[in-house]
């Protein structure tokens, strides 16, 4: 059963205070206070963000919906909540003002378990359906637009500063069906054209350059979009004058922008000050252009020309909208990537479970609608609904036509139930009615495209049961049929349209439309074989190139062999080039196999008859004991190679166990030989084995295993000194020997077992010297002790053994240039060498190994896309190479790497929440790039990366224990957001830094961060006069230097200098000034507190 009520609890508590926002009344310890309203929706907007600083902006947008009249209301309101709660601006204890960012609640907020938020008031809508469905808002939807008035208020304070700065042009990136469109045509421009326009920031005319027009005549298209501006009911340009704009747009003349500035000086449209009226032109959907070919990309290298001149005037504004999966394709034109330089990228972020809510409640509240309660559960739908959504990787699209479906089955009292969700299917199944329609709507060529193009998109899930969905490359669609049918799913937002690791692609938006979809769900039926076989011949594809394309792991003659062959021959089936390699050499040796076998029947015919009978059967029964037990020996082989490998992977520990046990019990089993090779080294590989298991199981007994194997390795290289896959098996085992006390960080016991296996590796590549594999084997020791070296700080010998290692790995390349596995560890070597160099203050040289490793990773994840390995492992030495071109000052090149590589990292941490790797990553990258940004001039954007670092981290830790870098990461974020707010002139900045100094705690273990916080904390004693108490921090600082021991990386040598300066050790200080200067370091804030703190000589 079900009730309409309103069964929710809307009052919460605030410090010593009740807020009940319906009554409009505080209850407390004085008694009651009735607010007016529109100051409880302020104090109820404050409550619900209390982790957050809330701009005057947003709560414009929140309370007034962007409309009001006479002098800004939000200071006046704060005030008066502020006497309401008996507070103080000075000594805050509820509303603390957070200087040029806004307002934070600082006391506690208690929210009731069933606290299911409070709608602020809204306009009265009785225009329709205030849901678009699978549409854009526009404006005529702008009063029932909600939940991203954090989005709005953001664009629109950074379009208001770069006009003032001469920059007016915004780039506003986002997935498909983000809602890039509607918040600017619903959220944005409604606010900036209504009279006062947003804060006296007005836009007096607006018009939209169609984008596909550009290809063909950029400056005309431009042209006829200046023709539409209409100024006060009269238009700016009359239509005759069309030719004279084309002919000034294309000639570049600054006279057009001087005209532009006479008429609306005429119409008296007001220029700077509080009051600013502009003329706003947007181009949408950049990335049709950018999809139509080089044509038109030459045009929209014009446009954006024209567009320079015109913003240089200060009269104009731009706005580009683009699908981030098409932002590489923006370096293909110069002008618009000079637009964007500095603050002109907004990257529209994903709607958190608070705007959701608003997107589905405040618009039902607007047009008089309610939502039903189940009174079996006491569920609210509109609380089932944001839940659902939450859950959603890209959840506007399924939601808004959900909202939409649900209220066209509305019933007279205008309640929207739970029979109406249900009938749509949910919030997935209402995709299967759309993509149905979607699918009518197409030309028949392109409907009978579709199994082919399920064949590309659709796996199948770990259990073998549910379909799921696979990314598909538009460059691996080369038939025209198949992209329009794709792309008519793009357009009606069932598929999404993005861009992974550089690559631009497409996927369903939701998985559930091939299960509920019947034309989908018939096909997934009718080809179940098909999905299994190509996810089955992918998996053991992958096993085989990632250990070195083996021949032990090509597909054994058999069923899954003939499914492979199938796969093979089927036209419709993409199969990459190395799947297509792997069931061909599968094929051979299954071919080679079937006629050594044919040989061997032949062998035993003609021996028996040549023996006579009687030594025929004495033959044939010792044949048949040395044959049961190769078969035995080679079904142990199978279970200690190719099944291992299958559990493995699968992570099936206790079966692996015991396959491993029992191979051991067999081989103890047979007669004592020693001299028997086979039998030895299945010995040594089942003792292996039987290690590795109880390794990741924790177990102490591992070492046990491991010496096992390396004891009886020893023998048989002993017997067999020529044998090289006995010296194989000692270097595995020597290796497994050292890891276990390198886990434990004792370095010299790790290193006692890895010069051991340096020596089998020595020895297997003297045996076989070109062989690719003991290449290898010898490359991986000798990285293993440069680690150990690397540690120790003996640099020379780390670089040694790492080039050494680079070398062997250059050798295996130069043998298989298409060895994937070889060229990422070789990029993993580079980048090692890379540290060393850092270590040596080689700047230089590092960003160079740097480079390379990037480079290398970057064309793994180009021929890959679709392998998040390769493209986190890319993000990850993106990063390194952003670190230092900022380290040599290189500001907008590490802003630029900071940023795409934090693109990837979100990319991946949001596709798999569960990898905390991957996650805090992300974290890292968006802290990084928020110090770079904050470098680069950007406060507010560094402010807002800095927290969404934390965030990023914050969810981590509710899925488990914070790791130790994560501490750290959040401690560095707090860092930057204590200097960006001190920089702001908050007060509560130095509270920040003593805080961090407590967590820090006096013996910490990060002791770059803990001396990065007392040296900063000393400066700002010194500013503020306290000269003793900045010296016992400098003092404790460079203790902390000292304890650490010498080190010659630039950060280090760059802490040092600024200790000895506040310590007034100038000509210390200088030689260490010297030293970086001559390395090329160039840092931003090394060069500021040189500028701060002169040491008198020449510095950088």
């Amino acid at each position: 059963m079900t009730a309409t009520g309103h069964s929710i609890v809307s009052r919460f508590r605030l410090g010593d205070w009740i807020v009940l926002p319906d009554e409009c009344v505080l209850e407390g310890p004085a008694g009651k206070v009735t607010l007016e309203p529109k100051l409880m929706s302020v104090l109820v907007v404050l409550c619900e963000r209390a982790e957050e600083t809330v701009s005057a902006e947003q709560l414009l947008i929140e309370c007034w919906r962007g409309t009001f009249y006479g002098d800004n209301p939000v200071h006046k309101s704060i005030a008066q909540l502020r006497r309401a709660l008996g507070d103080s601006a000075t000594e805050p204890r509820y509303i603390a003002t957070i200087r040029k960012r806004g307002y934070r609640i600082v006391a506690t907020v208690s929210f009731p378990e069933r606290y299911s938020g409070n709608v602020a008031a809204v306009p009265r809508w009785t225009s329709g359906s205030p849901y678009v469905g699978l549409g854009a808002f526009g404006a005529d939807h702008a009063a029932v637009f909600f939940g991203r008035s954090g989005a709005q208020a953001d664009v629109l304070a950074r379009l208001r500063e770069r006009t003032r700065l001469g920059h007016g042009f915004l780039l506003m990136l986002g997935p498909s069906g983000s809602g890039k469109s509607s918040l600017i045509h619903a959220g944005v421009l409604p606010l900036l054209t209504q009279p006062g326009g947003f804060d006296g920031f007005q836009a007096v005319a607006i018009s939209e350059v169609d984008a596909m027009r550009v290809g063909n005549d950029a400056d005309a298209a431009l042209a006829d979009a200046m023709l539409a501006w209409q100024v006060g009911g009269e238009a700016l340009f009359l239509p005759g004058e069309r030719d004279f704009l084309i002919d000034a747009l294309a000639s570049g003349s600054s006279a057009l922008a001087a005209l532009i500035e006479e008429r609306l000086q005429r119409r008296r449209i007001p220029y700077g000050g509080d009051q600013h009226g502009m003329l706003v032109i947007l181009v949408d959907q950049l990335e049709r252009v950018f999809a139509a070919g080089p044509v038109p990309l030459q045009g929209l290298q014009r446009l954006f020309a024209a567009l320079t001149d015109l913003l240089a005037g200060g009269r104009v504004t731009a706005l580009a909208l683009c699908r981030n999966d098409f932002y590489p394709r923006i370096a293909e034109v110069p002008a618009l990537v000079a637009l964007k330089t500095g603050s002109g990228v907004f990257d529209l972020a994903l709607l958190n479970a608070g705007e959701l809510a608003q997107i589905v409640r405040a618009p039902a509240a607007a047009a008089g609608l309610r939502f039903e309660v189940d009174e079996a559960t006491a569920l609210r739908l509109d609380d089932v609904l944001r839940d659902d959504a939450v859950r959603q990787p890209q959840p506007l699209p399924l939601l808004q036509h959900a909202l939409f479906e649900i209220y066209q089955r509305r019933n007279d009292a205008g309640v929207l139930s739970f029979e109406a969700y249900r009938a749509i299917g949910g919030l997935e199944g209402a995709l299967a009615q759309r993509a149905e329609a979607t699918f009518a709507s197409l030309l028949p060529a392109a409907q009978r495209r579709l199994p082919a193009l399920l064949r590309t998109m659709v796996a199948l899930g770990p259990d073998d049961a549910q379909p799921v969905g696979r990314r598909v490359a538009w460059a691996a669609i080369d038939d025209a049929d198949t992209r329009a049918l794709a792309q008519g799913f793009v357009e009606q937002r069932l598929f999404v349209s993005d861009l992974t690791g550089g690559v631009a692609g497409f996927a369903a938006a939701h998985e559930s439309l091939f299960r509920n979809w019947p034309r989908a769900r018939d096909w997934v039926a009718e080809n179940r074989r098909l999905l299994l076989s190509r996810a089955r011949v992918a998996a053991a594809c992958r096993r085989w190139r990632d250990e070195g394309r083996r021949r032990d792991f090509l597909l054994p003659p058999g069923t899954q062999l003939d499914d492979a062959r199938q796969l093979l021959a089927d036209a419709d089936t993409p199969l990459d080039a190395d799947t297509r390699a792997y069931v061909g050499e599968s094929s051979l040796r299954a071919q080679r196999q079937r006629r050594l076998r044919f040989a061997a029947i032949a062998s035993v015919v003609v021996f028996g008859l040549a023996a006579g009978i009687a030594g025929m059967l004495a033959a044939l029964a010792r044949a048949e004991a040395d044959q049961r037990r190769v078969q035995a020996e080679g079904l142990v082989g199978f279970m200690l190679g190719e099944l291992t490998e299958r559990l493995r992977a699968l992570g099936k520990l206790d079966v692996l166990d015991s396959v491993g046990n029992e191979a051991m019990r067999y081989l103890v089993s047979l007669p004592r030989d020693d001299g028997n090779a086979t039998t030895q080294l299945l010995r040594i590989r089942a003792s292996r084995q039987i290690g590795e298991i109880r390794l990741a199981r924790g177990e102490t007994t591992a070492n046990e295993a491991f010496a096992h194997a390396r004891d009886l390795a020893e023998k048989l290289a002993a017997l067999e000194p020529d044998n090289a896959d006995a010296w194989l098996e000692l270097g595995n085992a020597a290796f497994w020997l050292g890891q276990i006390p390198f886990q434990s960080d004792d370095y010299a016991g790790a290193g006692a077992q890895w010069q051991r296996y340096a020596e089998a590796a020595r020895r297997l590549v003297e045996l076989k010297p070109d062989d690719a594999q003991a290449l290898l084997e010898l490359s991986y020791a000798q990285n293993n002790l440069a680690t150990l070296d690397f540690r120790g700080r003996r640099l020379d010998a780390a670089r040694d053994r790492f080039g050494e290692s680079a070398a062997l790995k250059r050798r295996v390349l130069a043998q298989r240039p298409d060895d994937e596995g070889v060229s990422a560890d070789l990029a993993d070597t580079l980048t090692w060498i890379g540290s060393v160099e850092e270590a040596e203050t080689a700047i230089a040289a590092a960003t160079q190994h740097h480079r390379e490793a990037l480079d290398a990773l970057q064309a793994l994840r180009q021929r890959h896309p679709d392998d998040q390995r390769w493209r986190h492992r890319e993000a990850v030495a993106r990063m390194h190479v952003a670190r230092l071109a900022l380290a040599q000052g290189q500001v907008a090149e590490a802003v630029a790497g900071y940023e795409q590589a934090r693109k990837s990292l979100l990319d991946l941490s949001q596709a798999d929440p569960s990898n905390a790797l991957w996650r805090e990553n992300a974290a890292l990258a968006a802290i990084h790039t928020g110090t770079a940004v904050e470098l680069a001039g950007d406060r507010v954007h560094a402010a807002s990366l800095q927290r969404a670092g934390l965030s990023e981290l914050a969810s981590g830790s509710e899925q488990a224990t914070p790791s130790s870098d994560a501490k750290r990461l959040q401690l560095t974020a707090r860092f930057r957001l204590a200097l960006l707010r001190q920089a702001g002139g908050d007060a509560t900045a130095a509270e920040d830094l003593d805080n961090l100094l407590r967590d820090l705690g006096g013996e910490s273990a990060d002791t770059t961060l803990h001396v990065a916080v007392l040296t900063a904390r000393a400066e700002t004693k010194l500013r503020q006069g306290h000269a003793e108490a900045a010296r016992s921090d400098a003092e404790q600082a460079l203790a902390l230097l000292q304890k650490a021991g010498p080190n010659d990386e630039a950060t280090a040598l760059d802490a040092r200098m600024r200790t000895l300066v506040l310590l007034g050790r100038s000509a210390e200080a200088q030689k260490l000034a010297k030293q970086l200067e001559t390395a090329g370091f160039r840092h931003p804030d090394h060069v500021r507190f040189l500028s701060d703190h002169p040491l008198g000589a020449s510095t950088p």
